[in-house]
């Protein structure tokens, strides 16, 4: 924000307008609050609804993520602290 405003004080002679800086700051806003929606609704998707299926429990599903729901080849890091990756929606474990 501060190269921006560097930018408007040589473009507006010393002296911004609090509209122009007022329209500036709504755009930068609206970046971090999109940036920071983002990242939550992700977060969201993968963590489990209705999946009570725990085949073993040092697996990421015993953390709360469910192998049906996150995509294959995501790889996770189990109760155990292994890594386990998702295959044909299951856990299993990379040596």
């Amino acid at each position: 924000m501060k190269d921006k405003y560097d930018k408007l004080m040589i473009q507006y002679g010393g002296s911004v307008p609090f509209s122009v800086l007022a329209k500036e700051h709504k755009k930068y806003k609206k970046i971090t609050n999109k940036n920071k929606k983002d990242k939550n609704t992700k977060k969201k998707n993968l963590k489990r609804q209705n999946c009570n299926e725990t085949s073993n429990s040092n697996s990421p599903d015993s953390l709360g993520f469910c192998s049906k729901r996150i995509p294959d080849g995501v790889m996770l890091k189990g109760k155990d602290g292994k890594i386990y990756r998702n295959k044909n929606k299951k856990w299993i474990k990379v040596n």
